[in-house]
């Protein structure tokens, strides 16, 4: 009896291992230590906003823009999040934008940030950038959709991406997805489904 236990015992084990080595392996890209809630479904502890995220509201037009964490648009899930700019915004240029920090990641590392965007009477695309930062607050570089991937006009969702390799110096990285004025006044964005691996 106490054998066929033990062999039990071993099985199940050995299942378990295998399993872990499954799912390591099928894992197609290496992943950011932590989930960055990019499908927006997680709710702030403090705001009625997304997890981990938060809108760049500026005092002075803070009347003039809308940033919604709204259930009624969505790729896929339950929520995205949404910027829309008032057709009385001043013509000051500002790109608005939700925004968040990026943990995990490693100097050197490549990552593909991939993401989903729905426009409305856009004349410059909405975008999804990822900025590089250094110990002193200082700017290394920019990383993309806009380029590879314009979403302009009126669309349906989008996929948009761009590829990006942390370089030298890098203490901190901030993805942003937003859309900016002068061009967008009277537009608006949704975005859902960001990851970076």
């Amino acid at each position: 009896m106490k054998d066929k236990k033990s062999i039990f015992s071993i099985i199940m084990v050995n299942a378990f291992l295998f399993t872990i080595i499954l799912l390591l392996c099928s894992c197609g890209g290496k992943k950011i230590a932590t989930d960055i809630n990019g499908g927006f479904e997680l709710k702030s502890a403090m705001f009625f906003e997304p997890d981990g995220w938060y809108a760049t509201r500026l005092p002075n037009t803070k009347d003039m823009v809308e940033f919604v964490w709204d259930s009624t648009e969505k790729h896929s899930g339950s929520y995205s999040v949404s910027i829309a700019i008032d057709s009385t915004h001043i013509e000051d240029r500002i790109a608005y934008n939700w925004t968040r920090t990026i943990p995990g990641f490693e100097v050197g590392d490549t990552y593909t940030l991939t993401g989903w965007v729905k426009a409305q009477d856009l004349n410059g695309s909405a975008f999804i950038v990822v900025q590089c930062w250094g110990d002193n607050n200082n700017f290394i570089k920019l990383f993309t959709t806009e380029i590879e991937c314009p979403v302009l006009g009126t669309k349906d969702w989008t996929m948009v991406k761009t590829v990006i390799t942390v370089p030298e110096g890098t203490a901190e990285l901030r993805i942003r997805a937003g859309i900016s004025t002068p061009q967008n006044i009277g537009g608006k964005a949704w975005f859902d489904d960001i990851t970076i691996e």
